[in-house]
């Protein structure tokens, strides 16, 4: 996906019910981090893209350069969905995580718009 090998499963969970699941490319380093979805027009229904940080934080993101309407899931460090804003094609809107968020999930929104605050996260 978009030159991201998917090596991770990332499940959503709202109690014991799956909401969704992604085959999941990983951005980790800082390069990654900002190259995002750029330029990405090649992303399934099941597959996302899934960005690690070292330590919890403020994240913010935008969609300048991504093509494609995005779901950006924030995750704080217990695996707990803080925030899930709906990212518009181009956009220079900043996407903030309003909250302290370790990991973040990129994917379709079509795919994760019925994730919520509160939702769970197994990360295998």
């Amino acid at each position: 996906m978009c030159g991201y090998p998917l090596i991770a499963s990332i499940t959503f969970m709202h109690g014991s019910k799956k909401i969704a699941h992604f085959r999941a490319g990983v951005a980790d380093r800082i390069m990654l981090h900002q190259k995002g979805l750029m330029h990405c027009t090649d992303v399934r229904h099941d597959e996302a893209l899934f960005f690690v940080w070292s330590y919890p934080d403020y994240r913010s993101f935008w969609m300048e350069n991504t093509p494609l309407e995005l779901a950006v899931i924030f995750i704080d460090v217990h695996k707990k969905v803080i925030a899930v804003r709906q990212g518009k094609p181009l956009s220079r809107r900043q996407l903030p995580s309003n909250g302290k968020a370790q990991f973040v999930v990129e994917t379709l929104w079509k795919s994760g718009k019925d994730i919520k605050v509160g939702d769970t996260v197994i990360i295998q």
